[in-house]
């Protein structure tokens, strides 16, 4: 049960190319900034944070809880993006709760599918991994479960021949433009039209259900979802 107070959590996203903050009342939002730029740094972060709170006319005090993207996605992003999450959970003894960054894209593409079609459709969020690999999984338009497993896939033209035979798939993310000459036009392939990445807005529907549920994680033991270790490549000998 709600309490009758408002409660104030914070929303923080640094899954792919820059970053974003958003602060919510219970379900609803406030304010929401992003920054977009190559690289995430904890400084930039920082930035957002107290530009929304001030923005919210709020101090760090009035947070109930902290809403983060916990992947899979950019290796350096999400690790700022967590460490930053769990700090101001720690010093302000709140409790953290993470959400999955390609469900929310999924839950947002979601709403501009068509109402109506011949054939059931799949939502195909893609956050770029470099080369042809992408963070991705299938989720049915119809119910929002996942139906094939989030995993880091190589993509080829033959990616999803089998899917196609029954569903109509609609791809949308960053990772999309990999792919999108290569697919385009054929029979059961889609591409949605507006850009859909991460962003700390996007997390209010899936965060707030486990803000009710209490669904909080473990301070101490929760860590981004990487999908895949951080490659380093060694460097070239002179």
């Amino acid at each position: 049960m709600l309490s009758q107070s408002p409660r104030f959590f914070l929303l923080l996203d640094a899954t792919t190319r820059g970053c974003s903050v958003a602060v919510m009342e219970d379900n609803q939002v406030l304010v929401s900034l992003a920054m977009h730029q190559e690289r995430t740094s904890s400084s930039k972060l920082t930035v957002l944070i107290e530009q929304a709170i001030r923005l919210a006319d709020l101090t760090l005090a009035d947070l109930s809880g902290v809403v983060v993207g916990k992947g899979p996605g950019s290796y350096t992003g999400l690790r700022i993006a967590v460490s930053t999450a769990k700090g101001l959970c720690f010093g302000l003894d709140i409790p953290l709760y993470g959400v999955d960054s390609l469900a929310a894209m999924a839950a947002d593409a979601q709403k501009r599918m068509p109402v109506t079609t011949a054939r059931p459709i799949l939502l195909a969020p893609m956050i770029d991994a470099r080369r042809m690999e992408v963070y991705t999984g299938l989720y049915s338009a119809a119910v929002g479960e996942l139906v094939a497993p989030v995993e880091a896939l190589i993509l080829s033209e033959s990616t999803w021949d089998d899917w196609v035979v029954e569903y109509d798939i609609w791809f949308f993310g960053d990772g999309a433009a990999k792919v999108r000459d290569l697919w385009l036009g054929r029979p059961g392939f889609y591409f949605v039209d507006q850009p859909v990445a991460p962003q700390a807005e996007m997390y209010v529907e899936a965060g707030f259900a486990k803000i009710q549920a209490g669904l909080a994680e473990n301070l101490v033991a929760f860590e981004p979802y990487y999908l895949k270790e951080f490659f380093t490549p060694m460097p070239k000998k002179k």
